[in-house]
């Protein structure tokens, strides 16, 4: 997914859909998310993993514990 955020942005911003020069970057991120991007999607991407490895421990100490998941 993080490849399409690449390429609408490289698209967007050659064809001046997207106009991110002389702007601060508050405003740049505010207009990007009008526009339907995540707000990082590198930073929700980590979550997510770091999310899934809590996960997949603490089901993996229930299991060597004996106790149903």
């Amino acid at each position: 997914m993080f490849v399409f955020w690449k390429f609408r942005f490289i698209i967007e911003k050659c064809d001046g859909v997207l106009v991110i020069e002389n702007k601060k970057k508050k405003v740049m991120i505010d207009e990007l998310k009008k526009k339907g991007y995540d707000p990082d999607p590198v930073k929700a991407w980590k979550i997510r993993q770091n999310r899934d490895e809590a996960l997949v421990s603490v089901c993996s100490f229930l299991l060597d514990s004996g106790q149903n998941v």
